[in-house]
């Protein structure tokens, strides 16, 4: 059995004739447009374990008309191509200002099986790995937008960086880049909660567990969104497990605030300061995936902090935002 990965790449400028490479057991393809630019790049490898790969349809019993669609992969591998060999080029080729990225968060997967018995496990070739987020609508007065313009000047000042933090970490979030997410997210929270001139990691994990905020924060969203069993849950108990001290040595916390604490800092420090390794170059290696909980947790919590800071300042500075037009408001809003 094999298996082929298909991306499209953005905003390329890379003119190129259609040409296959085979290499390391692979085969990758590289697949202009009509304009001659690259496109697609995909990926055909052999199955690791191909008793894993199925897709299989079977009518239902509750309902004569229906059928169940029951698919597999060996996702393990799949995600392995996906972090590594599409990230790799995507990176090579934004260092030549040649794309903006390459969308391995919707791959076109499809199955090559080669054999009888392979072939009567494949119902349907082919479907799209594809990370989807999709929001409610929601429905804005024009009285929320005259807020917001009257709070310019005082917010606008004080939030605008953590807004654009704020922002991108969501976008981040929503593509399933896990990394960005997670250190957009925790300048945020450090900007919150810790104080100025604080940076050293065990002040800012001072500053994290004397914030009554920060605490009050991290105990609704375990309590609503991370009980145990769940599988997000699980990855963090996993991390909270592996900590370790400056020297190395293992110090798991629980999954409470202080090991929150713990394990925000921790996983900015390791992002943040690492230091290329020839001699272990599978050290550096740095997937998404495995940022996905701690990147959710520090969303919500960035959240959460994001509309206390939003709501609780107003009440605390009011003088100061009614400051600038305490003799006239010259504001006025008309449906068009």
């Amino acid at each position: 059995m094999r298996f082929s990965l298909e991306c499209d790449v953005v905003d390329s400028v890379v003119s190129i004739e259609s040409f296959k490479a085979t290499c390391y057991g692979k085969e990758y393809y590289f697949l202009p447009d009509e304009k001659g630019l690259l496109t697609k790049i995909k990926i055909i490898a052999r199955a690791h374990r191909p008793e894993k790969f199925f897709m299989t349809i079977t009518p239902r019993d509750d309902a004569p008309e229906g059928k169940d669609l029951n698919f597999s992969a060996d996702m393990d591998q799949v995600h392995e191509i996906l972090t590594a060999d599409f990230q790799y080029f995507e990176g090579l080729l934004a260092l030549r200002r040649a794309i903006s990225k390459i969308n391995w968060q919707a791959a076109k997967f499809e199955y090559l099986p080669e054999t009888d018995d392979e072939r009567k496990r494949i119902a349907i070739p082919w479907y799209k790995i594809e990370r989807s987020v999709r929001n409610a609508p929601m429905q804005l007065e024009m009285n929320d937008f005259g807020q917001a313009i009257l709070r310019r000047n005082f917010h606008g000042r004080l939030m605008n960086q953590f807004l654009a933090f704020y922002r991108e970490g969501q976008n981040d979030w929503n593509e399933g880049r896990f990394i960005k997410s997670f250190l957009n997210f925790y300048f945020v929270l450090e900007g919150a909660f810790s104080e100025k001139d604080r940076w050293r990691n065990y002040e800012t994990r001072e500053d994290f567990l004397s914030s009554p905020e920060f605490l009050q924060f991290v105990g609704e969203t375990i309590k609503d969104e991370f009980k145990p069993g769940n599988r997000l849950r699980w990855w963090l108990d996993k991390m909270l497990t592996n900590l370790t001290d400056n020297k190395g040595r293992l110090i798991p916390k629980a999954f409470d605030a202080e090991g929150i604490a713990w394990l925000l800092v921790d996983t900015r420090g390791s992002l943040l300061h690492f230091k290329a390794d020839v001699a272990n170059p599978k050290g550096l290696l740095r997937f998404d995936d495995d940022y996905e909980a701690i990147s959710t947790l520090s969303y919500r919590l960035a959240e959460k902090a994001m509309f206390y800071f939003y709501y609780e300042v107003v009440e605390k500075e009011f003088a100061k935002i009614m400051e600038p037009r305490k003799d006239t408001v010259d504001c006025f809003f008309t449906r068009i």
